[in-house]
């Protein structure tokens, strides 16, 4: 079935692969190292091991969004020395927050500034309410699983922010990078915004109707 194919995807793109590096150290041996008279006069060798940071394998390009969201998650939360590649828990949205700041920073030299941070914020926990919102823990499964509920859309968060993202960078780069787009805002706001502005003005903001 469909939603079987889609749940076969989504494993595959949750798994996390790490490449094993393995650095041998040859030290040789000087008297001026070592001047204790017991001490070993052979030449050292150390072996130095390393993991890279995870990545994911995917087959197909429609499997970039759900790959690139299992990377962005483990890449901000990943708590040292973990077992493994043990996947992280809810966080804050104080912190999430951040993380994604940075993410649009690093994608579309810009970051979000607090107005946007907050309209995401009540999106991703599907509140009404901004009140405490720094505190409000967000799940993976908020983030990346479940559909978005105000109002009810067929794609999660992560796949709506990927493809505002995947926007900017192909048609909108610099008009985004001079702060002439709004972006993200509520139709309601928008439209109290331009209730009060001067006549022909307009604002641009991302559809949360369609990805």
């Amino acid at each position: 079935s469909r939603a079987a194919a889609r749940r076969a995807a989504e494993l595959v793109t949750e798994e996390k692969f790490g490449v094993y590096f393995q650095c041998l150290v040859h030290v040789p041996y000087k008297e001026s190292y070592s001047p204790h008279p017991h001490s070993s006069r052979a030449d050292s060798k150390k072996t130095l091991p390393a993991v890279s940071l995870p990545v994911t394998v995917t087959v197909h390009g429609s499997q970039s969004s759900a790959a690139e969201a299992t990377i962005f998650w483990d890449n901000s939360f990943a708590p040292r020395n973990r077992d493994s590649f043990a996947h992280p828990g809810a966080q804050p949205w104080g912190e999430l927050k951040a993380r994604i700041s940075d993410c649009f920073m690093k994608n579309t030299d810009r970051y979000l500034n607090e107005d946007a941070l907050r309209y995401l914020g009540m999106k991703v926990l599907n509140l009404d309410s901004a009140d405490d919102l720094d505190s409000k823990p967000v799940s993976w499964q908020a983030f990346s699983k479940d559909t978005l509920k105000k109002p009810d859309r067929t794609f999660t968060f992560w796949e709506w922010l990927y493809s505002c993202i995947d926007l900017i960078k192909k048609h909108f780069l610099p008009m985004w990078k001079d702060n002439l787009i709004e972006g993200f805002i509520s139709k309601a706001r928008t439209e109290a915004l331009l209730k009060s502005a001067e006549p022909h003005t307009f604002l641009l903001r991302f559809s949360d109707s369609n990805q």
